[in-house]
């Protein structure tokens, strides 16, 4: 039973970190979150820990989300 509640949490845990938006920085960093806004020159992404993170596109080297961005 203990097993196979630790198999379910997992799970979960993964399928929380799939749906996760992420945004990769030229210098390696990389924030996870939900992608909020953006604008000509910033990304404004929601993350857990650190709050409302606002990007400069010009750091951005890569991104990925889970659902379709209307980029502007």
């Amino acid at each position: 039973m203990r097993r196979s509640m630790s198999v379910a949490w997992m799970s979960c845990f993964f399928a929380v970190s799939v749906m996760a938006d992420q945004v990769t920085l030229k210098n390696g960093d990389r924030q996870t979150g939900s992608i909020v806004k953006s604008d000509a020159k910033t990304l404004l992404i929601k993350t857990e820990f650190a709050g409302e993170v606002n990007v400069q596109w010009e750091a951005v080297s890569a991104m990925v989300s889970s659902q379709p961005l209307h980029l502007a």
